[in-house]
């Protein structure tokens, strides 16, 4: 049986949100800073690689595409330059 009541009908423009280009910070992904919905384990990592004692280690993990390599490198990167070099071994990301 078909409803023929329209006064309940969505408009097609109604039915997905679009988010305005100029309501953005950036012009293209590329220029983007920041990691949304990672400052918690942007913290953790950072606490993490500023630990100078022995015996610690960092282990990081997450759903695929989640952006966790590149949080990885972009604080690695950070870093650089601004000590020595710690003998650590970094392991690629590994599917068990």
């Amino acid at each position: 049986m078909t409803n023929t009541n329209d006064s309940f009908a969505v408009p097609l423009e109604k039915l997905r949100w679009r988010c305005p280009p100029e309501s953005l910070e950036f012009a293209a992904t590329d220029e983007m800073t920041a990691f949304i919905g990672q400052e918690r384990a942007r913290r953790a990592l950072t606490f993490g690689l500023q630990l100078k004692a022995p015996g610690y280690n960092i282990y990081v993990t997450g759903p695929s595409g989640s952006g966790k390599t590149t949080l990885t490198r972009s604080l690695l990167n950070e870093l650089k330059g601004k000590g020595p070099t710690p003998p650590d071994i970094c392991y690629p990301d590994f599917a068990f």
